[in-house]
């Protein structure tokens, strides 16, 4: 196992967690944190071979022209689109249709929140108003802010889904690793 192999994967983890936040926050996903992303997982893609990394290349171009398509027609937004397509290449080529159906359940799941959060604020915004306030999300606060977008039909922070989706692909492979009688984990 070659011992840079986890250290890629927690750059490019940490960097998707505070993009995650970011994006709560401001709905951005700065170019910056996306830059990490690709750097560490061309780092884990190089340190794999050439050979397999041409694949993950051609494979992350594919999803990256994918998602031009759906950032362009303002389907989703461009940092999102950006740090999917960064993610895409963290993983071998293989895994990439797994990962991008881990990041779409992961965002349906989010989704379903937002849509029964939006509900409940619909119906009794001053009780829920006010349950923020407790939580620590007083006046101007982050849960205050968050159920005034929910309430106001905003966009949903997907990098939450990108961060959620991708830590499941990986949790999967340490799941699958734990139960195979050899794994070559950190080797794709």
């Amino acid at each position: 196992m070659n011992a840079t192999y986890p250290v890629f994967w927690l750059i490019a983890l940490a960097a998707m967690t505070v993009a995650a936040f970011q994006d709560v926050k401001h709905r951005l996903i700065p170019n910056l944190l996306v830059l990490i992303v690709l750097l560490a997982a061309v780092g884990l893609r190089v340190n794999g071979g050439f050979a397999a990394a041409g694949l993950s290349f051609v494979a992350t171009a594919i999803v990256a022209g994918l998602l031009y398509l759906l950032a362009d027609r303002e389907y989703m937004g461009w940092g999102d689109a950006k740090m999917i397509a960064a993610a895409s290449l963290l993983v071998p080529p293989q895994g990439v249709v797994l990962l991008m159906f881990c990041i779409v359940f992961v965002g349906g799941l989010l989704s379903c929140v937002y849509v029964l959060a939006r509900l409940a604020v619909r119906h009794r915004p001053q009780s829920y108003y006010a349950a923020a306030s407790c939580l620590g999300g007083g006046r101007g606060g982050i849960v205050q802010r968050e159920l005034a977008r929910i309430a106001a039909h905003k966009s949903m922070p997907y990098g939450i889904a990108i961060l959620g989706g991708t830590f499941c692909w990986l949790l999967n492979r340490v799941i699958e690793c734990s139960f195979a009688t050899s794994c070559s984990f950190w080797a794709h």
